[in-house]
């Protein structure tokens, strides 16, 4: 079962990152993502999709990421 994102601040969680650094929105091609941005695994947001999270203290485009999730 999925998590909901207030049982996990202040824990290490691992997720990916779909829009890199540097990388441009699908849609809006004007913008250019100036973090790395991602989501958490098995965290469902209120949204009921997993949790959209920005990852932050690197300037290089990563692919995965585990880190503590604040808010």
């Amino acid at each position: 079962m999925a998590n909901k994102i207030r049982d996990i601040i202040g824990k290490t969680v691992h997720g990916k990152i779909d829009r890199p650094l540097g990388s441009r929105h699908p849609l809006y091609t004007d913008i250019i993502y100036p973090v790395n941005y991602g989501y958490v695994d098995d965290v469902i947001a209120n949204d009921n999709e997993n949790q959209d999270v920005y990852v932050l203290g690197t300037d290089e485009p990563i692919e995965y990421f585990d880190g503590e999730l604040i808010r």
